[in-house]
């Protein structure tokens, strides 16, 4: 894989539409668990695929994809939010998808959002 992106949104106009900024964070760590480590040698921090697909899913705590998270997002100059947990969604193992549930936290108005991630 030569390169991973974010789509880009247009509005009508053809100008580039704005969007929320917690739901463009998490695409971003949705491509982040989609990605191999392998596909972005110089930026193996980005690609969490491997990490996710190891976590012991018994376990539902899942502290060290936080943590990979959020350094990923210090790599590439986020800093505004910060995610202060990963879970193991219960029930969506037997789809044999690893669901995961995301607590992000913004750090100008320590406002706390859940997300929903899959891989």
């Amino acid at each position: 894989m030569d390169s991973v992106s974010v789509p880009l949104q247009f509005e009508s106009s053809g100008r580039l539409a704005r969007g929320d900024r917690i739901d463009a964070v998490s695409r971003v760590l949705g491509a982040m668990i989609a990605t191999r480590t392998a596909d972005l040698p110089e930026a193996a921090w980005f690609g969490l695929a491997d990490l996710v697909e190891s976590i012991n899913v018994s376990v539902t705590d899942q502290g060290a994809v936080a943590q990979a998270m959020n350094t990923a997002l210090e790599q590439l100059g986020i800093d505004w939010v910060q995610v202060s947990s990963a879970s193991v969604r219960r029930g969506a193992i037997a789809s044999g998808e690893i669901q995961l549930d995301v607590s992000l936290q913004t750090t100008d108005d320590d406002a706390i959002v859940h997300r929903q991630l899959a891989l």
